[in-house]
């Protein structure tokens, strides 16, 4: 009968093997532990950048609610006047121009009778408003055209227009045949959904508004509004405001 070395013996060249093996299993498992700690390390940051981000957004609206209720209780009981409010802190004009309402907050009121309405407006002041928004020309009567079309009450199509059955091929939603009662309905006209001017920043949803009063009022409108009311140039629109 023989007897391994190693197996009566801790010395020599099994005690270094085993060692070894020891050592190999301690950096495996140091290794595991780092990995560990650093994907902990992340969920935590992961989590505190949240809460942070999150109380955040809960100070901004905090702010933007005060100053939101105290502009309201000023609209109800400063003095009026053909171009805004006179307040305490000086005159407020409605023309959408902005003002430090403080607290790191920025407030603009705008008189919608200083925009557009896309309820009725004059063939020929729609067709100035939408070719201001660099609208080529060769589209400007298919858009007023499609509008029209989808707020009149009868079925009859205009040139450049469209009625149910354009909407039926197109696989839209036929047209109510009214007027709009909001902006946000003008994704439902042809032509128009698809419209990048529509939604831009400064597009034509931030310059008109969905109703049947017509009336302008030139203390409170935008330059965009004097252009196309007026048939001014845009830089003599500008200058006037």
């Amino acid at each position: 009968m023989s007897v391994s070395k190693c197996g009566l013996s801790l010395s020599g060249p099994c005690l270094i093997r085993q060692r070894g093996y020891v050592l190999v299993l301690t950096i495996v498992m140091l290794a595991a532990l780092t990995v560990a700690a650093s994907f902990v390390s992340q969920k935590i940051a992961s989590v505190q950048s949240r809460v942070k981000s999150e109380q955040q957004a809960f100070e901004a609206q905090k702010r933007v609610s005060q100053v939101f209720t105290r502009l309201q209780f000023t609209m109800a009981t400063a003095l009026r006047t053909s171009e805004g409010f006179v307040t305490s802190a000086g005159p407020w004009r409605r023309d959408g121009r902005w003002y430090d309402a403080g607290n790191h907050v920025r407030v603009s009121v705008q008189d919608v009778r200083g925009l557009i309405t896309l309820n009725g407006v004059q063939r020929d002041i729609l067709e100035r408003f939408l070719a201001g928004f660099g609208v080529d020309s060769s589209l400007v009567g298919a858009r007023v055209d499609s509008l029209l079309d989808y707020q009149d009450e009868d079925d009859l199509i205009r040139l450049q227009g469209a009625e149910k059955n354009e909407y039926a091929s197109a696989h839209l939603l036929p047209p109510r045949n009214a007027k709009l009662l909001s902006l946000n309905e003008l994704g439902r006209v042809m032509g128009w959904q698809s419209w990048s001017s529509l939604w831009d920043s400064d597009g034509v949803l931030h310059h008109s508004y969905a109703s049947k009063e017509s009336y302008i009022n030139p203390n409170t409108a935008t330059w965009r509004t004097l252009s196309a009311a007026l048939g001014l140039p845009a830089s003599e629109a500008k200058r006037l405001v």
